[in-house]
């Protein structure tokens, strides 16, 4: 069971990372609705690249969209 209050915790870290280490021109977008949020991952072309998650923590969403941003710069 996920502790709600850590994980709250986590998405803030996760989104200061993402302000912190993005690659120019790469952005994360977060999608929040009442009972559930997604994470959309677009390149610096403006396209939106499909991550395919479904990861138990939404923090562990975004950190994994900075570093496929991170992983597709540097290739």
């Amino acid at each position: 069971m996920i502790d709600l209050n850590r994980e709250r915790h986590s998405i803030g870290v996760a989104v200061m990372r993402a302000c912190e280490v993005l690659p120019d021109g790469w952005t994360v977008r977060l999608d929040l609705e009442n009972g559930s949020g997604t994470v959309c991952l677009i390149d610096s072309d403006g396209d939106c690249i499909d991550l395919d998650l479904s990861l138990e923590c939404f923090s562990d969403e975004i950190n994994a969209a900075i570093e496929r941003a991170l992983r597709q710069e540097e290739s």
